[in-house]
C-alpha cells in the first residue's frame, strides 16, 4: 500500500514539474518565433498570420522541448526527494528507489513512440511550412513595404512617397521617382489605390488627378492626368514562391528514394531524437539522486546544460558518420547518454 501511495505521489510531483518545465522551455524556445512576430506585426501582417507564425514555431519546437521538459521534471522531483531523505529511507528498507518509476516509464515510452512518428512524418512538413510562412510574410511581401509618412527606397530605381495610406491600400497624396540612366520620371497623384498582381509579380497604382513630369537629354516635359495607371515590375527576389525544401524538411518518403549518406544521417537523427526522452527520464533521476537539491530552477539549468552536450555529441557523431560514410554514428550521444545513465542510476541507489 505504501508502495502505491508513493506512486501516486511521485507522479504527481513529477507532472506538476512536467507542466511548468514544459512552460517555461516553451518561453524559451519561442523567443525566436516572438521576434519573428514582432518583425511582421510592423510590416502590417495580419493577427492571424501573426498567430499563424507562433503555432508554427511551437510545433516546430516540440522536438526539442519534450525531451528537455522530462528531463528538468525527473531531475527536479529526484533532487527534491534525495534532498528530503525520503529516497534514503526506501533504500535502508531494502526497496529500490527505482521500482517506484515505473509510471514514469509508461509516459516516457510513450512519448517516444510518439515523438518518433511525429518526427518522421509530421515535423518535415511543419517546419517547411514555418519557413515558407515566415518567407512569405516578411522580404516576399512587397504590399508590407507601403506605410504612410515614409519614403520606400527598396525598389530598384523608384522612390516612392505616400503621405496617406488606409488599410484596403487606397492612397492620398503619392510621389513617385523613377531614375534610369536616360530618364528621369516624377510622378504626383492626388488619391488613388494599389493592387499586387503575384501571377505577373506587378505593383499597381490606380492614380487620379495628378501629373507626370519626364527630363531626358535636358528637355522636361509634363503630363497632367485625371486617371492614369502606372505598373512596376518588380525583379524575382519580391516574387511569392515555394522555397527550396531543405534536407530536413523533407518528407520520409523523399529521404528514402534518395537513399545516400546525408538521406540516411537524417532519418537516424529523427529517430534518435525520438528516443530521447525514454533516456532523459531516467538520466534526471540519476542525476536527480547525485544533485540533492530543491530548486527548480537549478534543475531547469542543468536540463538545459546536459542538452547541449547531448547536441555536442550528435555533432561529432554525425561528422564520423559522414567521414566514414556509415550513419548509424549519430546514435552516438544516446549510446553515450544510456551509458551514464546507467551509471548514475547503478550508484545513486545503493
Amino acid at each position: 500500500m505504501k508502495k502505491q501511495l508513493k506512486h501516486i505521489y511521485i507522479s504527481k510531483e513529477f507532472f506538476i514539474n512536467f507542466i511548468i518545465s514544459f512552460l517555461i522551455f516553451t518561453f524559451i524556445f519561442l523567443i525566436n518565433g516572438i521576434f519573428k512576430a514582432i518583425e511582421i506585426i510592423i510590416k502590417g501582417a495580419s493577427f492571424f498570420s501573426v498567430v499563424k507564425v507562433l503555432i508554427y514555431f511551437f510545433l516546430s519546437s516540440l522536438p526539442y522541448i519534450f525531451p528537455l521538459t522530462l528531463l528538468s521534471s525527473s531531475t527536479s522531483v529526484f533532487s527534491r526527494l534525495t534532498h528530503d531523505r525520503e529516497i534514503q529511507i526506501f533504500s535502508f528498507s531494502g526497496i529500490n528507489p527505482l521500482i517506484l518509476t515505473k509510471n514514469l516509464l509508461i509516459f516516457a515510452v510513450l512519448c517516444s513512440i510518439l515523438l518518433i512518428y511525429y518526427n518522421l512524418l509530421i515535423f518535415p512538413s511543419i517546419k517547411y511550412q514555418s519557413r515558407k510562412t515566415i518567407y512569405n510574410l516578411t522580404a516576399k511581401n512587397p504590399i508590407a513595404f507601403f506605410q504612410p509618412k515614409t519614403i520606400i527606397n527598396d525598389f530598384p530605381n523608384f522612390s516612392i512617397y505616400i503621405g496617406d495610406l488606409s488599410k484596403d491600400l487606397n492612397f492620398k497624396n503619392l510621389s513617385i521617382i523613377q531614375k534610369s540612366d536616360k530618364i528621369t520620371l516624377f510622378i504626383k497623384a492626388e488619391e488613388g489605390k494599389i493592387n499586387y498582381v503575384p501571377e505577373t509579380n506587378n505593383i499597381i497604382f490606380l492614380m487620379k488627378n495628378g501629373f507626370i513630369t519626364s527630363q531626358a537629354s535636358n528637355k522636361i516635359s509634363k503630363l497632367d492626368f485625371s486617371e492614369y495607371t502606372f505598373h512596376i515590375e518588380l525583379p524575382e527576389s519580391f516574387s511569392f514562391k515555394e522555397p527550396q525544401k531543405k534536407l530536413s524538411e523533407l518528407p520520409l518518403s523523399q529521404l528514402k528514394i534518395k537513399n545516400n549518406i546525408d538521406a540516411n544521417i537524417e532519418i537516424n537523427e529523427r529517430i534518435s531524437f525520438g528516443i530521447t526522452p525514454l533516456i532523459f527520464v531516467f538520466l534526471g533521476i540519476g542525476i536527480g539522486m547525485k544533485l540533492k537539491n530543491k530548486s527548480r530552477v537549478l534543475c531547469i539549468g542543468v536540463a538545459g546544460a546536459t542538452s547541449l552536450f547531448f547536441f555536442l555529441f550528435l555533432i561529432l557523431g554525425e561528422i564520423i558518420a559522414k567521414k566514414l560514410n556509415f550513419s548509424l554514428f549519430v546514435y552516438l550521444p544516446v549510446l553515450i547518454f544510456t551509458f551514464i545513465t546507467y551509471y548514475l542510476n547503478k550508484f545513486s541507489v545503493r
